[in-house]
């Protein structure tokens, strides 16, 4: 080796050191992925036609994250999606240009039938996180019942005519299901209209109804086709008892579980609209609740409890 070589080497090694050093000491992105309303993307499909909104975030501000789709046989979004640029958030970033999150938006449309990835990359391509989704074409439109403050995808969707409680209030929205019946998501255009029933619609993917009392229909017009929703009403005395079902929580909470109350006629009949007291002070038809946490709820003085998954574990 020439003495001539020497410095060139030394370079090198130099820029590696260097480079290593900055790989190791850089902070280790954490991506949350959710939808725009903050509910986890989890494995239920997506309905061809729909849109796809999301946010990603790391927990680092600066970054500039990329939201791609992929398949294989070929893709299964438009190309309209977009992603906007980091964002530095509270006080500390806006002072001193450090801490906080950078969030990216993305918005697509589904166009096919099949499975695909969804991958969030940084913007040196560094990939982050990939989930494996799969889209179907609504078979038909179900009726859903939405849940929580946090309006955005039906809840619970009914395969069988519901009932309501009288004079309660219900958020709603048509729920398409795929050729087995289960569950697809996405945001979709609809129009409402509905016979023996106040119902308003504010744009955001549900609608509220105003139950009264006797029978009533919704429709909800989708892509030019109606498609109506027989409802019945059952009044406070003929329900005899209640139960809680518990919902995977949907905004990813840690150690927390959605409750919701559900009423039972002497048939057994269920009836949502149910708004009882709960034992952690709250009156209404669902509630957060804490896994290592028993709650209790009434209606009246028709009574249940929950007791949480993790009860009784070293917290």
């Amino acid at each position: 080796m020439s003495m001539r070589t020497l410095p060139l080497l030394s370079l090198t090694l130099t820029a590696a050191v260097a480079l290593t050093a900055c790989e190791t000491n850089s902070p280790q992105l954490d991506p949350e992925l959710m939808t725009t309303y903050g509910h986890v993307v989890d494995n239920r499909g997506w309905a061809v036609g729909s849109r796809m909104d999301l946010d990603v975030s790391v927990n680092a501000s600066g970054r500039t994250l990329d939201v791609v789709y992929e398949s294989e046989d070929g893709a299964v979004i438009a190309t309209d999606n977009w992603n906007s640029g980091p964002e530095l958030m509270g006080p500390w970033d806006l002072m001193w240009g450090g801490g906080g999150y950078s969030y990216t938006y993305s918005s697509a449309t589904v166009e096919e039938a099949g499975e695909f990835d969804l991958v969030v990359k940084t913007g040196r391509g560094k990939e982050l996180e990939r989930l494996t989704l799969t889209a179907a074409e609504p078979d038909d439109y179900a009726l859903g019942v939405v849940l929580d403050d946090c309006p955005e995808f039906p809840d619970l969707v009914f395969k069988e005519q519901p009932t309501m409680l009288e004079d309660s209030w219900v958020m709603v929205a048509p729920a398409p299901v795929d050729a087995n019946g289960d569950q697809l998501v996405g945001h979709f255009d609809f129009t409402t209209s509905s016979t023996g029933i106040d119902v308003e619609d504010w744009g955001g993917g549900y609608v509220d109804m105003t139950v009264g009392s006797g029978d009533f229909t919704v429709s909800f017009t989708v892509d030019g086709e109606q498609h109506d929703f027989d409802i019945k009403t059952a009044s406070v005395e003929e329900i005899v008892s209640i139960e809680i079902a518990d919902i995977p929580e949907k905004h990813g909470m840690t150690n927390e579980s959605l409750l919701c109350a559900v009423g039972r006629t002497a048939d057994g009949t269920p009836v949502h609209g149910i708004s009882p007291d709960w034992s952690t002070g709250w009156a209404a038809p669902t509630i957060h609740a804490d896994n290592f946490a028993t709650v209790d709820a009434c209606f009246g003085d028709l009574c249940a409890s929950w007791t949480g998954p993790d009860s009784g574990a070293v917290q």
